[in-house]
């Protein structure tokens, strides 16, 4: 899986505990331009 900080400067600025606490769904099927993000879905209290 490709590494999406690298493209989307945009997450390196989300807070700490959102980054822990949730996770992003992208289409990524086009490398020449930025991921769209689809949603952010919670992760699951482990």
């Amino acid at each position: 899986m490709v590494d999406m900080l690298d493209t989307a400067p945009s997450m390196r600025r989300l807070p700490f505990s959102f980054a822990n606490r949730f996770k992003l769904v992208l289409e990524t099927e086009h490398p020449e331009r930025p991921p769209i993000l689809y949603y952010v879905e919670p992760l699951n209290p482990a």
